[in-house]
């Protein structure tokens, strides 16, 4: 499916304006995939999940570039269900860099 050749870096989010309903899917998709796959604590990560978190932040960026909104809705906090707190720290912490070496 489409998220996973996004995930793959085989394709890219869709950026078409009649193709935003694709994305809010992707992008929901995206969410779930991560409060699914993300262990609660960092120790808990394989090499599948650690390889999921390293491209989520590229991804989490390229979505931002999209549509801030849907990004933002990737890393909210809903119905009580968060992203684990160890991503969240990453994801302050590396998304900065990731913006600058895109200038």
């Amino acid at each position: 499916n489409l998220l996973n050749e996004i995930i793959k870096g085989e394709a890219r989010f869709p950026s078409a304006p009649e193709e935003r309903d694709v994305l809010y899917f992707v992008a929901q998709s995206f969410r779930a995939k991560l409060l699914m796959e993300l262990p609660a604590e960092k120790q808990a990560l394989d090499s599948k999940t650690q390889a999921l978190a390293h491209r989520a932040k590229a991804m989490i960026k390229d979505l931002s570039h999209l549509n801030i909104e849907l990004a933002q809705m990737v890393v909210s906090s809903d119905e009580g269900r968060v992203l684990p707190e160890w991503f969240m720290l990453e994801i302050v912490r590396d998304l900065p860099r990731l913006i600058n070496n895109e200038k």
